[in-house]
Order: structure tokens, then C-alpha cells, then sequence
């Protein structure tokens, strides 16, 4: 089969021959299915984006995506807003893996920017 097993089944390295699978997410009882129902935004979506360079030439897409839901981020920057990172988006910053958890719980889309797109 000729199987590298640094790159079967795992994340890295983000290669045409990996054959990473996917994540294992947890499963919800009932009543922690029926909390992230309650609190779900049905037009919301939460962009991935930790560094500005990441934003940069999206703002055509943000626009559009503007019309149809509420953007969030998660861009981090120390003063003042940068202007790759339109006044529309709540920016969150940079969040503990909780915070962004519930975050993207409430979703109901989610972009990455950058790459790999679902993480650091």
C-alpha cells in the first residue's frame, strides 16, 4: 500500500497524500443538545482569522456575506482596529479554546482564513 505513517490518520503534515479523516467531536446529551439549540443564531457566522495578513483581500466576500448573516472574528490586534478587518465584524480577539467553543456554538457558519482553516 505503500503507507507513510507519519501522514496516515493524522492532521499534519497538510499534504495531497494525507489522508487525515477528520476530527472527533464529543456527543451531546439531551439536554446540552437542546441548550446549544436554544442559543443558536440562525444568522451568524464566526471567521477564523487570528493574524491581520490573514484578512487581507476578503473584503469583497465579507461584504457579501455582511448582507445575509452578523459576522464575528477572532482577529488579534493591539491598538487600533486595521482597516483589513471591516467595522461589521465583532471581533472577538484571540479566545481561550472555551470561549471560542461557545462561540462557534452559537453558529451557524464557519470560515477559516489562513491555513490549516480550523486552527492555529
Amino acid at each position: 500500500w505503500n503507507l507513510n505513517p507519519q501522514q496516515f490518520m493524522t492532521m499534519f503534515p497538510h499534504t495531497p497524500d494525507n489522508s487525515f479523516m477528520g476530527f472527533v467531536s464529543e456527543e451531546l446529551n439531551r439536554t446540552e443538545k437542546q441548550f446549544v439549540m436554544r442559543n443558536k443564531v440562525s444568522n451568524m457566522a464566526v471567521v477564523y482569522g487570528k493574524e491581520v495578513s490573514m484578512w487581507k483581500g476578503k473584503e469583497k466576500f465579507l461584504a457579501i456575506l455582511n448582507k445575509h448573516m452578523e459576522i464575528h472574528g477572532t482577529v488579534y490586534y493591539e491598538t487600533q482596529r486595521p482597516p483589513e478587518v471591516p467595522p461589521f465584524v465583532k471581533n472577538h480577539g484571540l479566545l481561550p479554546q472555551h470561549e471560542l467553543q461557545q462561540l462557534l456554538k452559537k453558529a451557524k457558519l464557519f470560515i477559516g482564513f489562513g491555513f490549516p482553516y480550523e486552527g492555529p
